[in-house]
């Protein structure tokens, strides 16, 4: 078998498998996000109206509902402030202890690989073609 069909099945593989992990792995870590989502309505009174879109968006909001817990972590804090969390949001989510929060890092993780695994595969596609 050439060595192209070989790197497109295992990329192939990897997308599905690591697509599939991450649906199955958030329907399962979906008391963890009630959890937190519990959690910050006590502190505030309120859950951020992105989390309320992104389970509006689909029944548990796969990966929308919780991106405002990652991007905490990503996003600098002057760029959240402005758009989506105030400084005292942050700093809540940020203080979260590790077991509550690194599912949402798995989770995430997992969706990213499978992301950049269709990306290499439609690249490899192309340049196959060209050639």
């Amino acid at each position: 078998m050439p060595v192209f069909k070989v790197v497109v099945i295992f990329l192939a593989g990897v997308c599905v498998l690591s697509l599939l992990f991450s649906i199955i792995y958030s329907f399962l870590s979906e008391k963890k996000y009630l959890v937190i989502k519990k959690k910050f309505k006590k502190e505030f009174g309120y859950v951020p109206s992105s989390m309320v879109a992104g389970e509006l968006i689909f029944q548990y909001g796969i990966f929308a509902k919780d991106f405002v817990l990652i991007s905490a972590f990503i996003f600098p804090r002057a760029l959240l402030k402005r758009k989506v969390l105030t400084e005292k949001e942050i700093s809540f989510i940020k203080s979260l202890d590790n077991k509550e929060i690194s599912w949402v890092f798995v989770k995430h993780a997992a969706f990213f690989i499978s992301i950049m695994c269709w990306a290499t595969l439609g690249i490899l596609m192309v340049l196959h073609r060209v050639n």
